[in-house]
C-alpha cells in the first residue's frame, strides 16, 4: 500500500537562525518518479499504479519529465532535491517496478506534481556519493584524497569508464572486490605524463608522451623496483594512465602519490560501467563514490593499451577506444609495431 501521508516541511540546507548547513554528499537514494503538470494528470497515474501496471509502464506513458527511461532519475543525494520532493523520497521504503511503494497523494513543487517511488535501499550507511560539478570539484577531490590515504576505496569517473582506486599498498582490496584473479594486473593512475619516471623506465620522449597523454591511453613500462611489492607482485611491468578527467588528475595531485586503478565492475562482467548505476552492486564495498553522471564518449569501451617496455617498439595489448590515434601517433615517432 501506497504511503497516505508524506512528510512535510522543507529539506536541504538550512539558511536562517544560525542553523547548520546539511552537508553534501552523504545519504543517497536511487529514485524514480512520475511528474505531471497537472494534479488530474497525476492522479490518473495513480490509478493505473492500483489497477496494477508496472511504475516504470506508467511513467513511460504519463510522466512530462526528461527523466531516464522508466522515470529513473538515478542516485539522488540528500541537499541536491526541492524539499518536499526529498522529504517524501527518503521517507520511503524500497520497493520494485512491478509491486510499488509510491507517494499518494502526489507531492507537489514548483514543478508540478510527483508520484514518487525509490525502487533500492537507501545508501544510507554503506557509501558516500558525492556529485560532481564545477562547484564541487574542490570538495570531491579533498574527500577522496582523505578516503584514499586511509586505506580507503573510491570510485570515480574517468575519460572512458568509471574506476575504483586506492592506495597501491592496499591493491588487494580491489582485488577482492572485483573477484579479480592476480593473473590481470591493475594499473596505475598518474597526475601527468611527467610521473611516469616515478614509477617506470621511460623508453619515449616526453614530446611523444605528452602528444599520449592525457588521454584514453595505458602506457606500459618495465616497473621500477621502488614500487611497493604489494602492487602486483611477480609482475615485472606496469600500466602508466593519465586520463583526460580533472577529477581523477586533481585528486592524483592531492595525495601525492601514485593510485592503483581498475574499472568499476566485476572482473569478467561484459558491461563496461559508463554510469554508477552500472555498478550498483559494488557500491556497498566502495568508501566514497564520485558521481560524475553518465559518460559521455564515443566508444563504451576502455583505454587503449600499448606496450612500449622495449625501446623503439610498440604493441598493442588490448584495442580499447583509441587504437587507430595512437598507433597513428607512435608511428610518427618512428616506433614500429
Amino acid at each position: 500500500m501506497p504511503p497516505k501521508k508524506t512528510p512535510k516541511g522543507g529539506g536541504g540546507a538550512k539558511e536562517e537562525g544560525g542553523a547548520k548547513k546539511e552537508a553534501k554528499g552523504g545519504t543517497a537514494v536511487k529514485v524514480r518518479h512520475i511528474l505531471c503538470e497537472k494534479q488530474g494528470k497525476a492522479l490518473e497515474a495513480i490509478e493505473k499504479l492500483k489497477s496494477g501496471m508496472k511504475f516504470n509502464e506508467v511513467a513511460a506513458q504519463y510522466s512530462e519529465d526528461k527523466a531516464r527511461s522508466g522515470g529513473d532519475l538515478g542516485w539522488m543525494t540528500r541537499g541536491s532535491m526541492v524539499g518536499p520532493f526529498q522529504d517524501a523520497a527518503f521517507a520511503l521504503s524500497n520497493s520494485s517496478c512491478d509491486k510499488p511503494i509510491y507517494t499518494d497523494p502526489p507531492v507537489k513543487t514548483k514543478f508540478g506534481y510527483h508520484v514518487i517511488m525509490m525502487p533500492t535501499a537507501a545508501l544510507a550507511s554503506v557509501a558516500r556519493v558525492l556529485r560532481l560539478s564545477a562547484d564541487t570539484m574542490e570538495e570531491a577531490a579533498e574527500a577522496a584524497a582523505a578516503v584514499l590515504l586511509k586505506g580507503g576505496i573510491v570510485a570515480l569517473p574517468t575519460d572512458t569508464l568509471y574506476g575504483i582506486s586506492t592506495l597501491l599498498p592496499y591493491s588487494e582490496r580491489l582485488y577482492s572486490l572485483k573477484k579479480r584473479p592476480h593473473e590481470k594486473p591493475l594499473g596505475i593512475f598518474l597526475p601527468s605524463s611527467h610521473s611516469i619516471p616515478l614509477v617506470a623506465k621511460q623508453t619515449i620522449s616526453n614530446e611523444l608522451a605528452n602528444r599520449l597523454l592525457p588521454g584514453p591511453v595505458t602506457l606500459v613500462f618495465e616497473r621500477l623496483a621502488s614500487l611497493p611489492t604489494e602492487f602486483n607482485p611477480n609482475v615485472m611491468n606496469v600500466g602508466c594512465r593519465v586520463p583526460d578527467a580533472q577529477i581523477v588528475l586533481e585528486i592524483c595531485r592531492k595525495v601525492g602519490q601514485p593510485l592503483a586503478q581498475t574499472s568499476a565492475n566485476v572482473s569478467g562482467s561484459p558491461f563496461n560501467p559508463i554510469c554508477i548505476e552500472d555498478f550498483e552492486d559494488l557500491i556497498p564495498y566502495i568508501d566514497l563514490v564520485i558521481d560524475g553522471g553518465p559518460i559521455i564518449a564515443k566508444s563504451s569501451e576502455g583505454s587503449t593499451i600499448v606496450d612500449l617496455s622495449q625501446s623503439g617498439k610498440y604493441k598493442i595489448i588490448r584495442d580499447g577506444c583509441a587504437r587507430k590515434n595512437t598507433e597513428k601517433v607512435l608511428e610518427e615517432f618512428g616506433l614500429e609495431g
